[in-house]
């Protein structure tokens, strides 16, 4: 992309122009999230009144089993789920080797959250009240990237082996890519090509004008409304009295101690190298903490609610 301003040529996912300070904000409107936040808050409230009337006939102990079993089944955090697919791909993590668990350390409890808000004309998105610096919609447009990158890896992948049959070598890849990527991307249009810049190729998306937007467009889409939903949810726990409790600090630690592991026996220089090649220079491993602290307290907050609706749905509601 330039910059609308000096002409200066710049990243694709830039939120500020580095030669004039020319700003590319981008602000989310704030009655949408206002009001979302109020319909949440509203029906915490209501939830909240429902178990205190049920709580005298429920038993402790079977409440907790389903709290534990939620939490444990709560939905995969994108962080992880972006970082393990960038280490099996690059080879990082070999599926072979033995896995190992990291062990309950003692200054596991002294995890906490450390991430100070930036001031609102330092902001590029805002939800609401809540701001968002330049290197969080960074971390975040690099992991919907780095998504958007390894599905299409995959699906190369799959076409590449039916190509080449039983003679299949995943070690050929870029070999493969050479031989077939003109048929497939013939085949697949709107596939796509990881080794091409992203904001001249479309996709099948739409925008508000039914025009097809550009894979820059989709993935700078995909990673505000990530972004937004874990802000939200987090400040929606936070409202709600959560704080980073000891499942969470444990959950935070053995995420990260596992990806070091990881990085250090696939013969990675060290984690901070490592996150930083995936999310930009400001991801050291405090800032990638902030963020697992965030995401693990959004999900909670996720199973936590699921919760209240299991406890408050009785045996007339569901018509048994």
């Amino acid at each position: 992309m330039f910059c609308p301003n000096c002409g200066k040529k710049l990243p694709d996912n830039a939120v500020k122009c580095n030669k004039c300070g020319e700003e590319f904000r981008q602000e989310i409107k704030n009655t949408e999230t206002d009001d979302f936040l109020k319909k949440e808050k509203e029906k915490a409230e209501i939830k909240a009144k429902k178990l205190e009337k049920k709580a005298g006939s429920k038993k402790a102990g079977d409440s907790g089993k389903i709290k534990k079993i939620i939490i444990i089944c709560a939905a995969v955090i994108l962080v992880a789920a972006a970082v393990v697919g960038i280490l099996f791909l690059t080879g990082v993590i070999d599926p072979s080797r033995k896995k190992t668990t990291p062990t309950k350390a003692a200054d596991e409890t002294e995890i906490e959250y450390t991430f100070k808000d930036v001031p609102a004309g330092e902001a590029v998105l805002t939800f609401g009240d809540i701001n968002v610096s330049r290197d969080e919609y960074e971390f975040f447009f690099r992991q919907s990237y780095s998504n958007t990158q390894n599905a299409a890896r995959l699906n190369f992948q799959d076409f590449a082996r039916q190509k080449a049959g039983e003679e299949y070598n995943e070690a050929n890849l870029s070999e493969y890519y050479n031989q077939y990527a003109e048929e497939y991307f013939k085949e697949n249009p709107h596939a796509f090509d990881y080794s091409k810049p992203m904001n001249n190729q479309p996709t099948t998306a739409l925008d508000a004008d039914e025009k097809e937007i550009s894979w820059q467009e989709y993935i700078r889409n995909d990673a505000i409304n990530t972004l937004k939903n874990y802000r939200i949810k987090y400040q929606l726990a936070v409202d709600s009295g959560m704080e980073v409790t000891e499942d969470i600090q444990f959950q935070v630690y053995s995420h990260i101690e596992g990806l070091r592991n990881a990085v250090t026996q696939g013969g990675g220089s060290s984690l901070k190298s490592y996150l930083q090649m995936l999310f930009g220079e400001a991801c050291d491993e405090e800032f990638f903490k902030n963020e697992l602290i965030r995401e693990y307290m959004a999900s909670k907050y996720d199973s936590e609610s699921l919760l209240s609706k299991i406890d408050s749905y009785s045996d007339d509601e569901g018509g048994l």
